[in-house]
């Protein structure tokens, strides 16, 4: 009878144990996780801002401008901003060029309508609603001459789909 009584205690232990350690397993499962989608959201975040950097200030970009402020024909601008580096990244879905008053110049699809809901600070990252309700982060660059802003659209549904598609593959294959 001992036996049977201290064997059910023992097995009780052990399975006790074994959700414990299955449980922090979860946990640090879980922690790894959230730590692989900030760093993700973070490298998408600093790669489209060293591409933003890299193409408008470019030679031929800035001489684009310049022509377009000259004569106010922008066909050389527009397609400087519509075959780019950041026009070749899935994630970005528009180019779009904003006066200091916030409005939309032009953009790379032909759309002008969005909305920039207010924020507490000045920042080059901005979120942005499109008049067919699409969100977006919008990443800005300024131009040379500090009165134009440049912005890559970057599709919130696809960068979060993208990004939490990550880390859950990442969780099911560390199971």
């Amino acid at each position: 009878m001992f036996l049977i009584i201290s064997g059910s205690i023992m097995t009780g232990h052990v399975f006790k144990k074994q959700n414990e350690v299955i449980s922090e397993n979860q946990d640090a499962q879980l922690l790894y996780a959230a730590e692989t989608i900030d760093r993700n959201i973070a490298r998408v975040i600093m790669d489209t801002r060293a591409d933003m950097d890299y193409v408008i200030n470019r030679r031929g970009f800035v001489e684009a401008e310049g022509i377009w402020r000259m004569t106010g024909n922008y066909d050389d601008l527009m397609g400087r901003m519509s075959d780019n580096r950041l026009t070749q990244e899935r994630l970005i879905s528009n180019i779009i060029a904003v006066n200091r008053d916030g409005e939309v110049m032009f953009s790379t699809d032909g759309s002008l309508e969005y909305y920039f809901p207010k924020v507490d600070r000045e920042t080059d990252l901005r979120p942005c609603i499109r008049d067919d309700g699409r969100v977006f982060l919008v990443l800005f660059g300024e131009s040379e001459h500090g009165d134009i802003f440049y912005g890559a659209l970057i599709d919130m549904c696809l960068f979060y789909t993208e990004i939490l598609g990550e880390a859950l593959i990442n969780i099911i294959m560390s199971c």
